[in-house]
């Protein structure tokens, strides 16, 4: 045979033609409700506590969430970035910043906007996460507090140098002194701690705030000997605000309009502070009064005449560990600064103080609920269909299932050719011939994959004539087309030798389709079938249908008609048994007898008839046994040996016929090309004739130029 192999175990070394076409712990529950997304496979319910929220609702409230959770730690990605917060129908985010992650302890410090804070009824939202591929999903600047927060700083290192401001007014702080604040753990997060002679946080703002305002600070300081200045925005000899830890347990206050001093005894009268203790110390500022709010309760307040009173402007800025002219430094730790443009009310100063105290008891964290986790079902096995002229393929496969949140899309990929995503379970490329393996899997609206499943596509050329089987893939497909002439199967790579036999174990459906011009021959061969052989003179190749030109030969029985080419399937050296039955299709042949020759050289009809086109009928047959049925506009054949099938087709005889006997007992030798290799199944058809012989050799020996002999009921050779 000449030729050279395609070996399907490789990826293929053809050349892509053409454009690729597209058609296409505790136990976690499963929600009860809408999933936001299944890209995320996890979330948690946050019920917050209406008796943490005194008298009225709040609207726009920044409600901070801190936990360490084991379930974030194993199912978040290490940097936060696919956390995020919707209202209580699961299905509608709203704005959050996440101030702090840490992924080795699932450790969460986050700021989440709630547009209404029941104080009636508890108020649930949900926390979403688990999505590896997820972009940021925190919000942007200004996105999580309202327009009258002028700046919030967390106090959390932006760099080491500055601290940043959350709001969209981006007033950011610059550390100044001898190492500058040093960031620490702080009562939320992270804090600054100051070193009480020279360093502090200097911030240039935006603007300027008069009138009315509130500002609020978690702080502590280690003594109280001096003064210790937590906010300021005074220029030296003039009169503004700030306010501070001062002597004797004192928390104190100046309010001034910038010229002179409105009061200077803006104190917390019924509170002493402790040291080493955390306080959130709140002003409220009105042109005609204050009020000082300790840990949530109102501590101290006092009255005016009408003024306006000055926070900052465009030359007082804000110092965060001093006065504001270098005096009065900072010596403990300052965390969470917020400045506000109105008078936030002593229910809204209560409840921050409930939620940022102690977040644990401002709600509970529900159990931690799955939304999809199970993958697809995997595609179905892909099956190409082969355009007339070879340069199109329509692959397909059956579509995969979900029972969550359903298939998105399919990916697949050619083993050294294109690959690509569809949302159909089709798709068309334009291959040249060679040796292609393709795989398939779905992924659904969660992103779970499913496994693959493949195929392999072997178009077989004059250049390419043998494909190696090697079990790799559950479906091996061999396209023969008519310009092939010694194409076969090599068995070699699933075949062993035992006892004499060399067994081929097939563990791949072969579905085998040659595209000649007598019409098409198909031949399918099982996964399990194993294929048995004499070791000694079967090479492991099997002969597969090609156009065979042979010398003018004439069969008496077929009314003397010549034999112009054949058909082959099998082995030209061995007789072959099959364990499971073999499907062969003859394309246009339904009405055609069909026979064999035994190793006697008798020809005897088969008259079998199938008892229906199945894998079932082709396994229940006996050893060496066929049948036939028809099926649709093709004669179908299921055997259980593989010799060599052979189809000829004929035309009128020009010489002489062949003597059906003579006194010496022979015939002309024309009658039979010259063999040197035995040739152990035939299937006979005419083209002018009336009728079809198709002829089954079950064993054969070698034969040379042997004639045929026409008895009654059989031929002899």
């Amino acid at each position: 045979m000449s030729g050279k192999t395609i070996t399907i175990l490789l990826s293929s070394a053809s050349l892509l033609i053409g454009l690729i076409l597209q058609t296409t712990r505790l136990q976690p529950v499963h929600a009860a409700n809408g999933w936001y997304d299944y890209g995320w496979d996890y979330r948690k319910k946050i019920a917050i506590d209406h008796m943490k929220v005194p008298n009225t609702d709040q609207s726009n409230f920044p409600v901070l969430i801190s936990l360490t959770d084991s379930d974030l730690q194993t199912h978040a990605r290490n940097d936060g970035h696919d956390i995020f917060f919707t209202d209580s129908t699961g299905t509608t985010k709203i704005p959050y910043e996440r101030e702090l992650y840490t992924a080795g302890s699932g450790t969460l410090a986050a700021w989440v906007r709630v547009a209404t804070l029941s104080h009636s009824t508890d108020t649930v939202i949900y926390m979403y996460y688990g999505n590896s591929k997820a972009a940021d999903q925190q919000n942007s600047a200004g996105e999580t507090w309202d327009v009258n927060f002028k700046s919030v700083w967390h106090s959390n290192d932006a760099s080491p140098a500055t601290i940043t401001d959350s709001t969209t007014n981006a007033n950011t702080g610059t550390k100044y002194g001898t190492e500058g604040p040093v960031e620490t753990i702080g009562k939320i997060g992270k804090a600054q701690s100051y070193n009480g002679s020279d360093e502090y946080i200097g911030i240039i703002p935006t603007g300027a705030l008069t009138d009315s305002f509130t500002v609020s600070t978690w702080a502590k300081v280690p003594d109280g000997e001096t003064s210790h200045t937590i906010i300021g925005t005074r220029n030296d000899g003039d009169m503004s605000f700030d306010f501070k830890f001062d002597t004797e347990g004192i928390i104190h206050g100046d309010i001034g309009d910038g010229t002179d001093w409105i009061t200077t005894e803006a104190d917390a009268t019924d509170f002493t502070y402790l040291t080493d203790t955390w306080y959130q110390i709140t002003y409220v500022v009105t042109t005609t009064g204050y009020k000082i709010y300790i840990n949530g309760s109102e501590a101290g307040s006092g009255s005016y005449p009408e003024s306006a009173p000055l926070l900052f402007d465009t030359v007082h800025n804000i110092f965060i560990g001093q006065v504001g002219y270098g005096e009065e430094w900072f010596n403990g730790e300052i965390d969470e600064v917020r400045v506000s443009d109105n008078v936030r009310s002593a229910n809204w100063i209560q409840t921050e103080y409930n939620n940022q105290n102690d977040p644990a008891m401002f709600y509970s964290l529900g159990i931690e609920e799955i939304g999809d986790t199970t993958a697809p079902t995997i595609p179905g096995i892909p099956q190409a269909e082969v355009s007339t002229d070879l340069t199109s393929q329509v692959w397909s496969w059956t579509a995969s299932t979900d029972t969550g949140s359903g298939v998105s899309h399919y990916d697949w990929r050619i083993e050294g050719g294109p690959s690509g995503t569809t949302n159909s379970s089709t798709i068309t490329t334009n291959l040249t011939r060679g040796n292609w393996k393709f795989h398939v899997r779905a992924e659904d609206d969660a992103g779970n994959e499913s496994g693959e499943n493949s195929s392999l596509l072997a178009i077989l050329s004059p250049t390419a004539q043998a494909a190696v089987i090697d079990n790799s893939v559950p479906l091996v497909q061999i396209i023969v087309p008519d310009d092939v002439d010694a194409p076969t199967l090599d068995m070699s790579t699933i075949t062993v030798i035992s006892a004499g036999q060399s067994v081929a174990s097939v563990d791949c459906d072969i579905r085998l389709k040659a595209r000649l011009s007598l019409g098409t021959i198909t031949v399918d061969i099982p996964s399990g079938a194993t294929i048995t052989g004499n070791s000694g003179i079967w090479s492991t190749n099997l002969v597969i249908p090609a156009k065979i030109i042979l010398p003018p030969v004439a069969l008496p029985e077929a009314g003397g008609r010549n034999v112009v080419f054949a058909l082959e399937i099998g082995s030209k050296t061995a007789p072959l048994s099959v364990s499971r039955g073999v499907r062969i299709g003859l394309e246009g042949q339904v009405v055609n007898p069909i026979g064999s020759i035994s190793s006697q050289g008798m020809f005897t009809e088969i008259v079998d008839t199938c008892a229906d086109d199945s894998q079932a009928t082709g396994d229940a047959l006996a050893e060496q046994q066929a049948c036939k049925i028809t099926s649709d506009a093709s004669l179908v054949l299921w055997v259980k040996h593989f010799t060599e099938f052979i189809t000829y087709n004929l035309v009128a005889f020009s010489g002489n016929l062949p003597e059906t006997g003579s006194a010496s007992g022979k015939s002309d030798a024309r009658a039979w090309p010259e063999e040197t290799e035995p040739r152990p199944v035939i299937i006979v058809t005419t083209i002018t004739g009336l009728i079809t012989f198709v002829v089954l050799l079950l064993k054969t020996t070698k034969r040379k130029n042997i004639p045929l002999k026409t008895t009654e009921k059989t031929i002899k050779k």
